[in-house]
């Protein structure tokens, strides 16, 4: 409901905003699919695990801080300098390098979706 909310509030940021994909390093790449939205001031970071079966070596639960070992979010050099709010648990991610580690943003929830604050 979370996101559905956020989507209604920011509709131009979604339908109009520069869409640039993000990927994950480390060996995780095949295991996240996100992008960043970013238009007149507004932005946003979406995330989310991608075959989560193999990403948890078949355990049923889903893939949070541990599952990611040191694998990292390469950010657009927008996001940098910014803190990032997760709409969904709350958290607070402060963007300083050019990459956030997954650990860090899927450490509570296995969905992400920042928003500047």
């Amino acid at each position: 409901m979370q996101a559905l909310n956020f989507r209604r509030e920011h509709q131009e940021l979604f339908q109009s905003g520069k869409y640039v994909p993000l990927y994950a390093n480390c060996g995780k790449e095949e295991h996240v699919v996100a992008f960043a939205r970013a238009c007149q001031g507004e932005a946003a970071i979406v995330a989310a695990p991608r075959l989560s079966y193999t990403l948890t070596k078949g355990n049923a639960e889903p893939p949070l801080a541990e599952a990611w070992s040191d694998s990292e979010l390469v950010l657009p050099p927008e996001a940098r300098g910014a803190r990032w709010h997760n709409i969904f648990t709350d958290e607070v991610l402060n963007v300083a390098e050019r990459a956030s580690l997954c650990r860090e943003i899927f450490a509570h929830f296995p969905v992400a979706l920042f928003a500047v604050r």
